[in-house]
Parts: C-alpha cells; structure tokens; sequence
C-alpha cells in the first residue's frame, strides 16, 4: 500500500472518529471573549446601544449559561460586562457533547446548529476541486453556513416584533459568528488527493506533534492563538485587549473596516488562511510548525481579534440602531 494511499485511509478514519464537519470549535472561550471585551470598550460610546444589549441579555432563555464562572462581588454594571462576554462563548457552549445529560442534550437539539460556524470556500489543489458554497441565504431555510447565519441573526436582531428571548439568541450568535468569520480556518477547507472531500478547515490536516505540545490538528492549533482556557478569566480577557487596543487602534485597520458585507469578511478569511495557514498549499500533513510559521500565525491572529471586536461593535450598533419611519 503506497504512502498516499496510507494518509486517505487515516483521514478517514480520524473524520470517522471525529464526526462531522467544523468538529473543532473557533478561538477557544479566550478568544471569543477578548473579541466581546473589544467590541465592549467601541460600545461604551454609544450607551443607548448597550442598554439595549443588557436589556436582551436579561431576556436571554439561558441566561443561566451565561453566568457560569462569574466572579463574587461584581457591581451590577460589571456583571452585565462579564454575561456580555461570557455570551460570546455560547453558541460552543451547546455543542452536543458526549457527556451530556438528557436536559442538555435537549437544549443542544434546540439551540446548536453546527454549520452556522464556518463556510468552506475550498482551496483547491492537486487538481482536486471542491464546491463552492452559496453566500445568500433564502429567508425562512435555515442557513448553510456562516455568512448565511450571520445574515439570518442580523436580521433576527434587527427585528423589533420578535421577542425579546428570540432577539437575545440572536444577539449570542452575533457575538460568537463575528468571532468565528475572523477565525481563517472556518473560512477554507484544502481539497487535495489526500483530502478529496476536503480537509473540514484544517480538523483532519494532522501535525506533527513536539514535545510539550497537545495540539494535534491544524484547525486546533489556530483555534489556540487568542489564548487557551486558562486565559478565559476576566482579569486575563481585559489585559489582553489592553494590548490589541494598543496594538491595532481602529486607524491602522481603516480599509478592512471599510470592506462591507459578511461575505467579504470570510473570503478575506479565506485569503488569510490560504496564504498564512496553509501556505499557498505548500504544508504539508504530519510536520512540525516552524517558529516562523508560528510567529506569523500569532500575528495574523492578533490582528484578526481586534478587526473582529471592531467589527462585532458596529454590526451591533448597526443593528440596534432605532428603525426609520
């Protein structure tokens, strides 16, 4: 059995493993708050929209989830910070998990909707191509993928006859989705002969594995680069943003602040991650990350948080903007 035909076989046996497509989350819960706690300090300059934001949020059906992990003895404004970032975390937070109990596994059937997390636009290489995916969403289907989703719950959000309840899903989706767009891996699958059907954004594009490493996969070592679990505390969230905030002012990001549309945010995604992730097509499977390679990831990562915090606070604003007579 020849060495290509070897690596088909492990691809499948890892996607059979693994389950279906985007099995790894975006940005761990550290990164998706550090992009709310961005779009928090923008929304601080338009009170009226924050209010609206706390007033869904005390709305939301699971509100609950959002509380969990909250420091004691917050002030009441700080809590509603703190729910406001945890909101971000949500949408992962309902996945269907093996060790759900049955209420969980309910509320996951209710509310999780995995392909609303990323859009495969397929890199193409090998002579290997892949479908391209449908960016206008059908009011009334349920979307297709992400750029679809984040139209769906902007419109949802926007909708001041839905209640409050609906209208605060809405808003968590937001919340995680902006995350997830600026996440490159969720924009991209490489098709190639060894991945025929697609590399599922990097789930089944396996690395080799250093001494002092855990992550396995290309979409989880991207998924880490904000910042893994242990960052997921408030005192971490707001020093880091500190440091984006400083980094990237919303001066340096102008002409991609500029760039509207959904689908434009996720093909410059796509256009990051193939030249950044993947290389130009040039990685390869079951090899080590260079400190280059590693060093370019962090950056690009960097600057793709605070894009997407920026982002995430004018979509809100947008959407919550008091509709015109």
């Amino acid at each position: 059995m020849n060495r290509q035909r070897l690596l088909q076989i492990s691809v499948l046996l890892i996607a059979l493993l693994f389950g279906a497509p985007g099995v790894a989350w975006a940005w761990f819960d550290a990164g998706h708050m550090l992009i709310a706690e961005i779009a928090y300090r923008k929304l601080q300059e338009s009170p009226e929209s924050w209010k609206q934001i706390v007033e869904l949020l005390k709305a939301h059906p699971r509100l609950a989830d959002l509380k969990q992990g909250m420091p004691e003895g917050l002030a009441e404004n700080e809590q509603w910070h703190f729910i406001f970032l945890k909101a971000a975390t949500w949408p992962d937070m309902v996945r269907a998990k093996p060790t759900m109990d049955a209420d969980a596994k309910k509320i996951s059937q209710q509310y999780h909707h995995g392909p609303h997390h990323y859009i495969n636009y397929p890199l193409n290489t090998e002579e290997v191509k892949g479908a391209e995916p449908e960016e206008k969403w059908k009011p009334g289907t349920d979307p297709q993928n992400i750029v679809q989703a984040l139209e769906m719950n902007a419109q949802g959000l926007r909708d001041a006859k839905k209640s409050a309840e609906d209208r605060a899903v809405c808003l968590a989706w937001i919340l995680h989705l902006v995350g997830d767009v600026h996440q490159p891996l969720h924009t991209i699958a490489l098709f190639s002969k060894a991945f025929p059907e697609g590399d599922r954004g990097g789930n089944l594009f396996q690395l080799k594995i250093e001494k002092g490493e855990k992550l396995g996969n290309l979409h989880l070592f991207w998924d880490s680069l904000l910042g893994e679990d242990d960052r997921a505390n408030l005192k971490s969230i707001v020093e880091s943003a500190d440091a984006l905030l400083k980094q990237f002012p919303p001066e340096t990001l102008k002409d991609e602040l500029g760039q509207s549309g959904y689908a434009a945010w996720a093909k410059a995604g796509f256009e990051l991650a193939k030249k950044v992730a993947y290389l130009d097509g040039k990685l390869a499977p079951h090899q080590a990350l260079s400190d280059d390679y590693k060093k370019a990831a962090h950056d690009a990562a960097n600057r793709q948080a605070a894009l997407a915090g920026y982002r995430l606070a004018n979509t809100l604003i947008e959407a919550l903007k008091p509709a015109k007579k």
